[in-house]
């Protein structure tokens, strides 16, 4: 009798067990908006970015709420408030419009609601319910459209005048999402538990395409997102809770790359607010005990210069090494310009005056053009590095023959193209000539 107890004992602690395992196990990240306090805060932040402010208070009592938005730059719009009797809770703030949004509460429906800016009739404003037991969980907006994803897995789209565009069905429950001009990405969960992966889906809501298919995000070991969005000029950057900060980038077939480590602590904590590309920045508020900023005083931005964790950062080669990748990293389209070639020559006259020679030639490879590789050959001439010289002098010949051959082969291409068209284009006359020639 007693073992027959001591398997039941046994038993029901087991059973106990799997019962808490799998009450974690389905539990799914809360979504949240970038730049937001706790939702369960009654006075707090609802968005913090670029453009502005959004706050809500509520009276001691507890009865009143107001939505309060204020403009980095006083000259572009006026700060105003607004009565928040529908309880919204999220919020997301433009230079084109506020978009504010509520979650499904007993009878009454989730709502979607903007406020034009540039709307050029009477119509400045307008809200719409969504379907029934549906509910908003996040929203975003860029050039012209806001998006709204909901508890269904479905991704509304909107003009900024309030006209239905597309309902996109999501893979997952929705975790956060973020715009900028025509792109929206969002951020969807695969799996609960400790089998939660997150994945990141970036779409051009103008063209009705997508920018990458749904592919995973990166995240420091035992981290989590605590922030997404855009730059000035669309570089995607994610942050987690260790401090690291990682953009999207197209090399390698879009890849995430890290671009700043922040050093979070458990005392110092950093609520990003914005990604600047000029200079390339993060801009965020310092928050000392908690991980946002209080609403008084007024939260105040700092800047942490990006720095790509490069080895060695202290040393004079770690230092031109980070800021080459950083440059290349986040403004590609200045690979030929004066800054960024200045950079590799000093690398490269780094390397000889060590004699690392191999080193230098593979550096000389990395010039982006011939009138920067001329400048090395004539560097390793001055120096008397003679063996470098030829290398390189050999290398610049094989890369101006490659770039011939290609350049031959697509006129070839362009030719095999001109010269089908022009046979189509023929026989498409003699078939139209013969069909109307009377027989």
């Amino acid at each position: 009798m007693g073992e027959t107890d001591d398997n039941v004992a046994a038993f029901t602690h087991q059973a106990k067990k799997h019962s808490e395992h799998v009450e974690e196990v389905e539990t799914v990240l809360q979504p949240f908006q970038p730049s937001e306090s706790p939702r369960s805060l009654p006075n707090r932040i609802m968005v913090y970015n670029l453009v502005g402010m959004v706050f809500n208070h509520v009276d001691e009592v507890g009865d009143v709420s107001a939505i309060e938005v204020e403009f980095h730059d006083s000259t572009l719009y006026h700060s105003f408030t607004v009565s928040n009797v529908c309880q919204y809770e999220m919020a997301s703030l433009s230079s084109e419009a506020l978009c504010l949004a509520s979650r499904l509460k007993d009878e009454q429906s989730s709502l979607l609601h903007c406020e034009h800016f540039g709307s050029w009739d009477s119509s400045t404003e307008w809200t719409i319910p969504m379907p029934k037991k549906e509910d908003i969980e996040c929203v975003a907006q860029g050039s012209g459209w806001i998006a709204a994803a909901t508890s269904c897995l479905n991704l509304r789209l909107f003009t900024t005048g309030g006209v239905q565009r597309e309902v996109l069905s999501l893979p997952g429950p929705v975790l956060t999402m973020a715009g900028w001009e025509n792109q929206l990405v969002v951020v969807f969960q695969i799996g609960v538990g400790d089998s939660t992966a997150l994945h990141v889906w970036v779409l051009d809501v103008a063209h009705c395409r997508q920018v990458t298919e749904p592919r995973l995000l990166s995240l420091s070991p035992d981290s989590t997102l605590k922030w997404i969005g855009f730059s000035g000029n669309g570089k995607l950057g994610v942050f987690d809770s260790t401090g690291i900060l990682r953009i999207l980038t197209s090399l390698y077939g879009h890849q995430w790359i890290p671009v700043l480590d922040a050093k979070q602590s458990k005392k110092n904590f950093y609520f990003p607010v914005g990604l600047t590309d000029n200079p390339d920045e993060l801009r965020c508020i310092l928050c000392k005990g908690q991980d946002y900023p209080p609403l008084h005083p007024r939260p105040v931005m700092m800047a942490i210069p990006l720095k790509v964790p490069v080895c060695e950062p202290e040393t004079e080669k770690g230092k031109i090494e980070e800021a080459y990748i950083r440059n290349k990293l986040m403004h590609p389209e200045r690979a030929e310009e004066a800054e960024n070639v200045k950079g590799l020559m000093k690398m490269f006259a780094i390397a000889c005056k060590s004699s690392r020679l191999m080193s230098a030639l593979e550096i000389a490879k990395m010039f982006p053009n011939e009138d920067s590789i001329s400048v090395a050959i004539a560097y390793c001439s001055k120096s008397h590095l003679s063996v470098l010289q030829n290398k390189i002098s050999s290398f610049l010949q094989e890369k101006s023959l490659a770039e011939d051959t290609e350049e031959e082969a697509m006129d070839d291409q362009a030719y095999s193209q001109y010269s089908v068209r022009s046979t189509l284009t023929t026989n498409s006359q003699e078939i139209d000539r013969h069909a109307t020639t009377p027989k």
